[in-house]
């Protein structure tokens, strides 16, 4: 899997005398491979995957307008990710209302090898508080879980509706959760 874009922000927060606001420009890059190996049991598949992901983020440095006494300069600032994961795969077929439906449910152990930490720099825009700020952040070193779910059913004329999601969980600064809904046509 390859895929990149450009990107395109608005960040907004409260001020004392007006809304601070900025709009910088960013752009990522992630690049990944999976695998792994299916066995037939009973009316399921069962078996063991594995894969390897990089990311690339990257935003590029803005100043915020809006109220003078809070309005910063924030440096640009990247993040590298390389991630590793393996688990088990569990997939079904079936028919629903005369339809073809192919499910799978993913549970992986993920760990991030580059670790994710970055400093953001600020400066203050007025004269009293130009002196620069290094605020260090980190992405909570350690392994954590990711449970992956999905049904996809095929649909007349060529056309399948998709619905996937997942979540991570024990993860050490905060879990993330996504929804995905595809639709696919064939011609």
């Amino acid at each position: 899997m390859l895929n990149g874009g450009v990107n395109s922000y608005t960040v907004k927060r409260p001020g004392v005398i007006d809304t601070l606001s900025g709009t910088p420009q960013g752009s990522s890059i992630v690049a990944g491979l999976k695998g792994g190996h299916l066995f037939d049991v009973q009316r399921v598949q069962i078996g063991p995957i594995a894969g390897l992901t990089y990311s690339h983020v990257g935003v590029g440095s803005y100043s915020e307008s809006g109220d003078i006494l809070l309005a910063q300069s924030v440096g640009s600032q990247s993040l590298n990710g390389l991630t590793g994961s393996a688990g088990v795969q569990l997939r079904a077929s079936g028919v629903v209302w005369g339809h073809a439906v192919r499910s799978f449910a993913d549970l992986t152990a993920e760990r991030d090898f580059l670790g994710g930490h970055r400093i953001i720099t600020t400066t203050g825009l007025d004269a009293t508080s130009a002196l620069p700020l290094y605020t260090p952040l980190s992405s909570g070193a350690g392994t954590y879980g990711r449970l992956a779910a999905g049904v996809e059913a095929e649909l007349p004329h060529g056309i399948a509706l998709g619905l996937m999601g997942g979540t991570t969980f024990a993860r050490g600064n905060g879990n993330q959760g996504q929804v995905q809904v595809t639709l696919r046509a064939s011609f």
